[in-house]
């Protein structure tokens, strides 16, 4: 596969993650039907909400790891606890407000999956050593490992509104069991950096001490 059709995996990624903040989260029916979901393979009955939402903003030719990374990572937007929901759907306004651009900032705050775990960690959510025996089941395991590991650690994050980068989440799925390598030391790299630069407070946690 190539990098150009990665390029266009991203592109796709970011427009799907804004559809679903924008479409799919103020509306209960919708959301529930994509949040039904989670940790389910596309094709079983209850994704099939979800393939409504996710259909036009898959990659082509059919890719079936990038079509479980997309309707994944919708339903784990959908299914997110209603702390992180609202906060998700602030930023939607807020990004309404002054331009696409400005939502985006909220994603890109954080790099992947572990800088978010760092902040939880900073923020006294969870201790280092529970986060890091988390992350290393999870960079451990191939596909079918981290779809059944990574929901259960988004709802973690977002039950206190930790910042979650959903379009870059949906990429490291979809290349996952391709570059499982690769994304899992990025991702353990973030997290260590993330606890070791954790004595000048983050956008993320400044926010939190706000509340």
């Amino acid at each position: 596969m190539s990098e150009a059709r990665g390029t266009d995996t991203a592109s796709l990624a970011w427009a799907l993650a804004s559809h679903i903040s924008r479409k799919v989260l103020p509306e209960n029916g919708r959301r529930a039907a994509v949040a039904a979901a989670v940790r389910r393979v596309p094709g079983e009955p209850r994704t099939f909400g979800a393939l409504r939402e996710v259909a036009e903003f898959l990659p082509e030719p059919h890719d079936p790891a990038a079509e479980r990374a997309f309707v994944a990572v919708a339903a784990m937007m959908c299914d997110q606890p209603r702390r992180g929901r609202l906060a998700e759907l602030a930023l939607q306004r807020e990004g309404a407000d002054v331009g696409e651009s400005e939502r985006k900032r909220g994603w890109t705050a954080v790099t992947s999956l572990g800088d978010s775990c760092a902040t939880a960690v900073n923020l006294k959510l969870q201790s280092a050593s529970s986060m890091e025996t988390r992350l290393h089941a999870i960079c451990r395991s191939h596909a079918d490992g981290a779809h059944r590991l990574v929901p259960p650690l988004v709802g973690f994050l977002r039950a206190d509104a930790v910042d979650v980068n959903w379009p870059r989440l949906i990429e490291d799925l979809t290349w996952w069991d391709r570059r499982r390598e690769t994304i899992a030391a990025r991702w353990l790299r973030e997290y260590y950096r993330g606890l070791n630069n954790s004595a000048e407070p983050s956008r993320k946690t400044k926010k939190k001490e706000q509340q």
